[in-house]
Order: C-alpha cells, then sequence, then structure tokens
C-alpha cells in the first residue's frame, strides 16, 4: 500500500472535526476509531486487524500523529490524531522566509560535523566522507534539539516539508516519505537555497 497515496485519500474522505478528549478540545482531528472504521468501509482494509496495521504504519511514517501522547502506538480508540497534511507548518505557519532560513541552518547542522567511514584494506585504512549525507534520525534529534520542533512528529512534518520541496532525497532509490531511523538522505544539488550561514 502506498502510504502517501493512503494518507491523501483518508485527508480527502475523512471528515476532520473538534474532538473533546480529557476535557480539552482539538480542531481539525479525527479518533483513532474514526480512521479504522474509514479503512474499513473504503474497503481499503478487510478486517480489524488489518485496519489497525495499516494506521500503525501511518502513525510511523509520520502522515498522521498523536495529539495526545507523542511516541504512543495507534490506539483504536477515542483518541486524537491529525492528519499531517492538513497541519502542513512549513509552508502556513512558518512562512517561506522561515522556511527557507530553517533550511540554510539545518544543512549547516547537518554538514557540520564530520562523518567518515573507514575501511581497512589488507595494511592500508581508508577513510571515505560520504558528500552532504546524514540520517533520518540525525535531522530528527536536530530539528527538535534547535527547536524547530517542539515533537516528534513535528520534526518528521518538518522532514518530509523539505524532502517534498527537494531539498534532499534517500540516498539510496525508494520511498519518498522521511523517517526517524537510520535512512540515510542527501541533500539536492540543484536546490536553490545557499548554505551560508545566517
Amino acid at each position: 500500500t502506498d502510504l502517501f497515496k493512503l494518507s491523501d485519500a483518508l485527508q480527502a474522505g475523512l471528515p476532520m472535526r473538534t474532538v473533546t478528549y480529557r476535557l480539552k478540545q482539538y480542531k481539525n482531528a479525527c479518533i483513532g476509531s474514526d480512521v479504522v472504521l474509514w479503512l474499513l468501509d473504503e474497503r481499503i482494509a478487510g478486517c480489524r486487524a488489518e485496519a489497525l496495521y495499516l494506521a500503525r504504519e501511518l502513525l510511523s511514517g509520520g502522515l498522521i500523529y498523536s495529539l495526545v501522547e507523542e511516541d504512543s502506538d495507534f490506539v483504536d480508540g477515542p483518541e486524537p490524531y491529525r492528519i499531517a497534511a492538513t497541519d502542513r507548518l512549513c509552508r502556513f505557519e512558518l512562512g517561506r522566509e522561515k522556511f527557507e532560513r530553517l533550511q540554510v541552518n539545518f544543512k549547516n547542522a547537518m554538514l557540520g560535523v564530520p562523518r567518515t567511514l573507514s575501511a581497512s584494506t589488507g595494511a592500508q585504512v581508508v577513510t571515505v566522507r560520504p558528500p552532504e549525507t546524514f540520517t533520518g534520525s540525525r535531522a530528527t534529534s536536530w530539528l527538535m534539539s534547535s527547536g524547530c520542533a517542539k515533537s516528534r512528529a513535528e520534526a518528521l512534518q518538518l522532514g518530509q516539508e523539505m524532502m517534498d520541496n527537494d531539498f534532499f532525497a534517500r540516498a539510496r532509490p525508494g520511498a519518498r516519505l522521511f523517517v526517524d531511523d537510520v535512512t540515510v538522505y542527501i541533500f539536492v544539488k540543484d536546490h536553490s537555497v545557499s548554505s551560508g550561514s545566517t
């Protein structure tokens, strides 16, 4: 299943509303059981277990996120969730100029720490520095520690937004999904944002 297409279909098909959970209101949200029921009603999932699996995949990919439990597993219940596509932080809340400044600072931070791989070839040691590469977990950690993102979900959204704007891509061809793990990313050379300091 293409998670991006599934996320787009979910955004188009599942109405967002104000959800009250533990006496707090969350706008533009849905609850976990809404997601599961929608997946079943649309015949995307054949059973509740399959729907729960798909919802967990959407959550782990940063395409939906919990509004109350940052690092929890997806719950088929009353907990509120938001679809990341309905909450585009970068374009709509940061603004273009701040987003471009974030990209410059991000690139400087990712390139500022030397990364070397050493390989022993008999008596000789060869050191290779991958050009302009970084891992998803390093990027996510920097986005949170720098204050650009308040949570892992926001860091995943910011990373995805930068990927969507062709600022960086996976070093190995694959899904256009930014993930918080050891996946290696590389900056796109012809991107218009300069790497000078701000």
